[in-house]
């Protein structure tokens, strides 16, 4: 039977290592191997070949692992955040004056404009021409309507045709008001008496109330139809409970913020030193 033990031996100078013997244990009796010892010697460098010969290397730092940076990189987003958290609570803490705010404001649009415009989306749907007679009359009186209301300062959406004149002739003179008593007038037979009035008669209603819109209209400076913004005044006064509150959460906050920074320079540390 042959024992065979295998001994791997490095030195980085001459040296004369001892290699113990090896017990051996046959029938109940020891024995022992021969006693070994392993000369290194130096090795002479030939003349020119000095460049040849290089000294040992450094040790190789093995790369950073994701696993291994997580911990620190938790606490370091945790101290940002509390941190930010902290200052926004003590900013908000000391901010109590008032907030002033630009509001911008649309200036209004004035009646005639806006009953010009719907006349013309009327004209634009076709609907004078259309079979359904009624709904066309409805939408064009209702403009007129609303615009007499805006511009006289009368109810006239809640009031007969024959009320509107009334109160129209008030501040106008009959015959400036005949088309619109004629556009009235086919108007309620349209609605009530089922009147199918002529398609050159609906045009021509149209353009009566475009006329009188026009004749009519009270003409706003162009500097009034522009936005404007003004300041307004917020007031935001805390009771001294809501002061008190954010600043212990302030302080709470920041205390947080400071240990997990703590933590991240123990973590920092640990990983690289």
């Amino acid at each position: 039977m042959t024992l065979t033990r295998n001994y791997t031996l490095t030195s980085f100078d001459s040296a004369l290592v001892y290699i113990p013997y090896i017990p051996v244990t046959v029938d109940g009796v020891e024995y022992q191997s021969n006693r070994l010892a392993l000369a290194f010697m130096t090795y002479d460098i030939p003349e020119g070949e000095e460049k040849q010969i290089f000294g040992p290397k450094q040790n190789m730092k093995a790369p950073i692992r994701f696993y291994e940076v997580r911990g620190f990189l938790l606490y370091l987003l945790l101290a940002a955040l509390t941190i930010i958290l902290a200052v926004y609570l003590l900013v908000r803490y000391h901010d109590d004056r008032p907030i002033l705010k630009k509001i911008k404001i649309e200036p209004k649009v004035p009646a005639h404009i806006r009953a010009l415009s719907l006349f013309e989306e009327l004209r634009q749907s076709g609907s004078s021409h259309g079979e359904d007679s009624k709904a066309y009359y409805t939408q064009l009186t209702d403009i007129l309507r609303e615009y007499i209301n805006e511009r006289f300062g009368f109810n006239a959406t809640e009031m007969t045709s024959y009320e509107i004149l009334e109160h129209l002739e008030e501040s106008r003179d009959k015959e400036s008001l005949s088309e619109l008593r004629d556009l009235l007038s086919t108007s309620d037979m349209v609605k009530f008496a089922k009147f199918k009035p002529m398609l050159n008669e609906n045009d021509r209603n149209l353009v009566s109330a475009l006329e009188f819109v026009n004749e009519t209209k009270v003409e706003v400076p162009e500097e009034e139809l522009q936005p404007k913004e003004e300041e307004t005044v917020v007031e935001v006064k805390r009771s001294r409970e809501a002061r008190m509150a954010l600043l212990a959460a302030g302080l709470i906050v920041a205390a947080a913020g400071v240990a997990f920074l703590v933590q991240t320079y123990l973590k920092l540390y640990y990983l690289f030193f």
